[in-house]
This record gives structure tokens, C-alpha cells and sequence, in this order.
């Protein structure tokens, strides 16, 4: 009876932990607006978009953790999923894409965008495969994230996109053990790896998008002068990376022109 009250009290405490990491969701990507609005105004409005589904992402973990609901699981889940499929519209390499879809961005953009309504619609029809789902877009995006990082000449942008890589394996790994091992960890008195999980998959993915946007901005918007930085000092490698510019032009009709032709 003991040993059921004590493991009940630390599976409500875990609850709590993990509510309080679910903050991160709803924190940083507000933080997020004020620090890209620099990028946002100068190249595109759009990564704000990302930042918003990342909030949504921690308003459906916050609620299907409440109420362990069927509705909050596919909240939680499926803004998961379009997280990775609005950043990969936004900053996916272009040297990957057909000439076609680089010349006109908007139609990939459109091609992502009906491949995850498919995936929703399957995920809120079968909601056991929406896991699955989710591991064939994160997968090759983790991947596409390594070989880029690898390959960049940047340092401080090459260092950012493979901790980004460990902290997702990192996460990865946490959140197998406590779907696998749940029993065990609430046995040794640690049942706070959902939580954890929770932690370092709000950074990895953030310096994964962020890692990606630089490569992207570098690549085709030389012209502005972006480079990589950390909030709060500009010059220390700890704390949370942007892109900021040092040369901050007007948008004219000239600077599209040339956006789209580099």
C-alpha cells in the first residue's frame, strides 16, 4: 500500500515537472519574436510562424497532459509536425530542391504543405501512427541538419547545427526509455525523463531551425551581412543563438529582385 501511495505521488510529481518544462513552449518562442524581428522585417515574416506552432506545440502537451485526452494528444502531436514542415518550406537548402521549385519557392512551399494535411488527416483518423509519422519527417531532417553541419565552413554555425543533432539523439533516447521503461524509472525514484525530454527538445529543435535559417540567409542574402549570435552576449557560444545583420538595407523592389535571382 506504501509502495502504490509512493509511486503514485512521484508519477503526479513527474505530471507537475513535466507541466512546468511545457513553459518552455509557450516562453521562448515569444522570446523568439522580439529576437528574429530583425530577420523577419528584412527577409521574411514567415519564420514567425514557426515560432507561434511552437507555442501551440506546448498548449497541446500542456492539455493532453491535464487530461490525458484523445483531442490533446493529437494537439500536442500534430503541431510537432508542422513545426518541422513549416521550417522545412522556409529553409530547406535550395541547392537540394529541382531548378523549378527554386525559382518558385511558393510551390514547395505548397507541396509541403499538402503532404502534411494528408499526414494530419491520417494522424487524427489512425492516431497510433502519428509516432511513426512524426519519425519519418524528423528523421531525415536531423540528417539533412548532420550533413549540412559538416559540411558548413562556418564554425560557429557548423558547431551550433551538430549540438543541435546531439541534443535531438540525446532527447530521442529519453523519451524511448521512459515510454519502454516507465515502470523501472518510477521504481528508482526518477520518473522525470518526459519532462527532460521536454527540455532538450525545445533547444535541439530551436538550434536545429535556427542552425538552418543561418545556412539559408548566409547562402542567399549575403548581400544584409547576417551572422550567427547569442542572446545575452553576442560574442559567448551559451545562451540562445539568431541571426542578426550588419548591414540592414531597405527593402526595395531591387533587393527582391535580387533575393530571387541569388
Amino acid at each position: 500500500m506504501k509502495r502504490s501511495q509512493k509511486s503514485n505521488n512521484l508519477h503526479a510529481h513527474a505530471e507537475i515537472q513535466t507541466q512546468i518544462s511545457n513553459g518552455l513552449f509557450l516562453v521562448v518562442p515569444v522570446f523568439l519574436l522580439f529576437l528574429y524581428y530583425d530577420y523577419g522585417r528584412y527577409i521574411s515574416r514567415s519564420c514567425h510562424l514557426v515560432w507561434l506552432l511552437m507555442v501551440l506545440v506546448g498548449l497541446g502537451s500542456a492539455y493532453f497532459h491535464a487530461t490525458l485526452s484523445l483531442a490533446g494528444q493529437l494537439v500536442d502531436e500534430l503541431a510537432i509536425l508542422w513545426v518541422i514542415a513549416a521550417a522545412t518550406s522556409l529553409w530547406i537548402p535550395k541547392p537540394l530542391l529541382p531548378k523549378r521549385l527554386v525559382q518558385h519557392p511558393n510551390r514547395f512551399a505548397i507541396l509541403v504543405t499538402i503532404a502534411t494535411v494528408v499526414a494530419t488527416l491520417m494522424g487524427c483518423v489512425y492516431p497510433v501512427i502519428n509516432n511513426i509519422v512524426l519519425m519519418v519527417f524528423a528523421f531525415p531532417t536531423v540528417f539533412l541538419v548532420y550533413s549540412e553541419a559538416k559540411s558548413c565552413n562556418q564554425q560557429r554555425a557548423s558547431r551550433l547545427g551538430l549540438r543541435s543533432c546531439v541534443l535531438w539523439a540525446v532527447a530521442v533516447t529519453f523519451w524511448i526509455s521512459d515510454r519502454t521503461m516507465c515502470q523501472f524509472w518510477i521504481g528508482v525514484g526518477f520518473p522525470y525523463l518526459h519532462s527532460l525530454w521536454h527540455i532538450i527538445i525545445t533547444f535541439g529543435s530551436y538550434e536545429a531551425i535556427t542552425f538552418m535559417a543561418c545556412i539559408d540567409t548566409v547562402h542567399r542574402y549575403g548581400h544584409l551581412e547576417p551572422r550567427l549570435v547569442y542572446w545575452p552576449s553576442e560574442n559567448v557560444e551559451i545562451g540562445i543563438p539568431y541571426i542578426a545583420f550588419r548591414s540592414k538595407l531597405p527593402i526595395t523592389v531591387e533587393n527582391r529582385i535580387y533575393n530571387k535571382i541569388n
